[in-house]
């Protein structure tokens, strides 16, 4: 390295963790500072460590470096700039060397700080919001409450969380949270909300067709052919013990119910009438009647 003419160029560290010489117990891998703390006499002291450290240590001084401060990747992408800012002072052949050393083993070590800042940050996530995974998949409940929304039918919402259950308990899981019920549970847990709300809209609905029915005004069936025909069938039934009612009960049915063939209202005496069993005039002929087997 050229001395006396070149003057360092420094830069600014967020963090810089020193020591101060003489103060026992020292690190080898420590940055040295002589005196009061100030950034330039740490770039100068921290390069001078870059310029004296033994090749093969290098990988351990970015370590130890690293682990001292709360934010390695932005310490370690400072320390590059100080070296490109300062590259002048690589220039021997054997400084060159250290100068690539350097700059590669903080490649591999950006590398390296990324690549387990992503894992930790994705494994934190996955704990935090997955009930479990593999290596192929992820089961997250919440995820599979917003797909069900995706499903426009009952049966297609419960056909599609068996589903999950199957793949669930047929996978090697790497991973299960301790923190909420097993993602198979869960899975369960919303089928049988979904069968008892289902349930309850089927109810609500007969419910509602029930009450339709009783407030709807009854309308009167008009008979398109003689009236002692209708009367007829039920005394037969009545006859054979097939309805149990009274004269007077048919008679009431067969008034609120029906109209002559003219489209007016059946008189009840009329009716009470043809069931007379002792009139039988008033009812159809044997070979005319409706025949009940």
């Amino acid at each position: 390295m050229t001395s006396g003419k070149q003057v360092l160029s420094h830069v600014h560290f967020d963090e810089h963790p020193f020591m101060l010489s003489g103060n026992p117990p020292l690190d080898e891998l420590a940055i040295l500072i002589d005196s009061d703390f100030s950034m330039p006499e740490y770039c100068r002291a921290l390069f001078a460590k870059i310029i004296s450290i033994g090749l093969s240590e290098v990988p351990l001084f970015l370590r130890y470096q690293c682990d001292r401060v709360k934010d390695p990747v932005k310490w370690i992408n400072t320390l590059e700039k100080l070296i490109k800012l300062n590259v002048d002072f690589f220039d021997t052949k054997h400084l060159d060397h250290r100068h690539y050393k350097f700059i590669s083993q903080i490649d591999l070590k950006r590398h390296e700080l990324q690549t387990s800042l992503l894992v930790n940050h994705r494994t934190h996530h996955l704990r935090k919001s997955v009930s479990s995974f593999t290596e192929e998949k992820e089961y997250c409940f919440r995820s599979v409450k917003d797909q069900l929304k995706d499903y426009p039918t009952y049966e297609e919402k419960i056909g599609f969380l068996h589903d999950q259950i199957f793949d669930y308990r047929e996978d090697s899981l790497d991973f299960v949270s301790c923190k909420e019920k097993p993602f198979d549970v869960l899975c369960e847990l919303e089928i049988e909300k979904l069968e008892k709300k289902e349930s309850l809209i089927q109810k609500a609905e007969i419910f509602k067709s029930k009450k339709s029915l009783e407030t709807m005004p009854a309308s009167k069936m008009k008979i398109n052919g003689n009236v002692n025909y209708l009367v007829d069938v039920f005394y037969q039934m009545k006859e054979r013990n097939i309805l149990d009612a009274t004269p007077s009960e048919i008679a009431a049915i067969i008034n609120r119910g029906f109209l002559d063939k003219k489209g007016k209202e059946i008189p009840l005496s009329t009716i009470l009438t043809i069931l007379d069993p002792s009139r039988v005039e008033k009812r159809p002929k044997e070979g005319k009647r409706f025949k009940m087997k």
